[in-house]
Formats: structure tokens, C-alpha cells, sequence
């Protein structure tokens, strides 16, 4: 998590750059340098900066009331604000669906394709509604992005099952707004 200490803009890297993958096409651009065909050296060095300066971050304006799913490249972070509802609490919810694809022809069978994922919401008092932040098939990613909306917002994260059974992950703190 950093904090900007000019404005109240605070960031959690959810997907960090790929240190390895940039080595990789580092080498590669050598290879083909060594080798004199500079056309493939240039977008393998390219590449390479791309694949050093890519991330995924999740950035809260606390002043502003608004928030940002967004990804980093070259240092700048793309991805719209969206305004940041009044929370009451931090909400991460197992979700799946299930479809039944049945095949006419010579198989004859059906197919079930499952798609399960965690969605991050942010609560709304008094309402049946909630923002979803965002959905992701990574429980770790979920959680980092849940633990980190409810320290900056104050508000306490609730984790729903498949059951639709509850459980407080952190409480709400209500000395930090």
C-alpha cells in the first residue's frame, strides 16, 4: 500500500510487474542483437519495458470520494474514476454460474461449464444495493483488495460462501475516515 503525501490518493498493487518475463525478452532482444536482426531486437526491448512497468492497482481518493480498478504501464495508471459511494461495509462474495450446454449433434451430450469468482462490493447503508468493485477468480487477490477498501474507508469486511454463510474478516474502524 503507498500513500501519496501531497493528496490523499492511496494505492494497493494487486498484480505486481513481471521482473522474469522482462529478463526474458532483455534476452532475447541480446539474442537477436548478437545475431544482427535488430528488427526483432526493438520490440523485444519493447516488450521488455512493457512487461517491467505493468501492474494492476486499486487507488482510493479519499478526498474526492472516488476510486479507481485501473493498470499501471510506464508508470502511468489508466482506468476511469468511479465515485465512491457512501460504504458500510466491505463485502467479498463468492459467486458462480453453471451452464448446461446441450449438443444435438452426433454426441448427443450435455456440457457443464462452471465460472466461479469473487466479487468485492462495497456496501450501501439502508439499501439493497452495493458497487461492485471488482471480480476476480483469485480468493488471495479479493481478500488484499477487501482488507485494504476497509482500512482506508473504515468500514468492516464481510466474507459471504457459496452457503451464503457470513463471517467478519476485519471489524470497522471507526477512527479512520
Amino acid at each position: 500500500m503507498e500513500k501519496n503525501r501531497n493528496t490523499t490518493v492511496v494505492t494497493l498493487v494487486l498484480a505486481s510487474p513481471s521482473y522474469f518475463l522482462a529478463a526474458l525478452f532483455v534476452a532475447l532482444a541480446a539474442f537477436c542483437q548478437y545475431h544482427d536482426t535488430t528488427v526483432l531486437a526493438v520490440p523485444s526491448i519493447l516488450l521488455a519495458l512493457l512487461a517491467g512497468t505493468q501492474a494492476q492497482s486499486l487507488s482510493v481518493n479519499t478526498a474526492r470520494k472516488r476510486y479507481r480498478l485501473g493498470s499501471q504501464i510506464l508508470g502511468f495508471t489508466s482506468g476511469p474514476w468511479q465515485v465512491l459511494p457512501p460504504t458500510q461495509r466491505v463485502v467479498i462474495r463468492y459467486f458462480s454460474d453453471i451452464a448446461v450446454v446441450s449438443s444435438d449433434s452426433g454426441g448427443g451430450g450435455t456440457e457443464l461449464a462452471k465460472d466461479s469468482r469473487f466479487i468485492v462490493l462495497l456496501s450501501i447503508p439502508n439499501s439493497q444495493q452495493a458497487d461492485v468493485v471488482m471480480s476476480t477468480s483469485n480468493y488471495t487477490h479479493a481478500l488484499k483488495a477487501g482488507y485494504f477498501l476497509g482500512t482506508v474507508l473504515g468500514v468492516e469486511v464481510v466474507s459471504v460462501n457459496q452457503y451464503k454463510q457470513q463471517e467478519v474478516l476485519q471489524e470497522a474502524d471507526p477512527d479512520n475516515d
